[in-house]
Parts: structure tokens; sequence; C-alpha cells
């Protein structure tokens, strides 16, 4: 994109699309075949359809991160996440997508 310039959004999505194209219908170097024809015979088949809903949302919550830059949830399993060392000990709030 660098260097070029487009008139409109059409325009720069169309030749986008185009190079990506191109690129991926290059033999790769390592695997020795062509991307898009690996996809389109083998990982197309395996994706997994988006959900027909958004994401569920939890209301905002509070917890404070252990020492170990840790913080944990709990919806019937416990689950650790862990943090940067410079948020230790800090109360944050936060939501949980899933």
């Amino acid at each position: 994109v660098k260097g070029n310039t487009f008139a409109t959004m059409e325009e720069l999505n169309r030749r986008g699309k185009a190079f990506v194209n191109g690129w991926c219908n290059e033999v790769h170097r390592t695997t020795k075949r062509i991307s898009n024809q690996h996809y389109l015979l083998e990982e197309k088949s395996s994706l997994l359809p988006l959900p027909k809903t958004h994401y569920r949302i939890k209301n905002l919550q509070q917890r404070i991160i252990s020492p170990d830059s840790y913080i944990s949830r709990c919806w019937g399993r416990i689950n650790k996440f862990i943090l940067p060392q410079i948020v230790s000990t800090l109360k944050i709030s936060h939501k949980f997508f899933f």
C-alpha cells in the first residue's frame, strides 16, 4: 500500500484483494504447496461456523490481582490468567467474554 494512491475505498479493497489472491496462488517455498489450494482442499472443511448470536458478556466485576500476577475467575471451575508483573496487587475491573 505504501507509495500507492487510491481514489476510493472500493479501489483499495479491490487492489488489496487482487494482491492477496496473487500472493496466495504462488508455491510456498517450505511446503511446496499453493496456499489457496491447500485452504480450499483441506482447511475450509474443518472450519466451524460463527455463532448466530454474539458472545455473552458478564457484568463488570472487580478482582484483586495476586502477588504472583494471576487473576482468577470461577464459573463452575477455577481458571487463572496471568497478567504483567507491573499490575500485581492492584484491584481491577473487568468483563469476561465467552
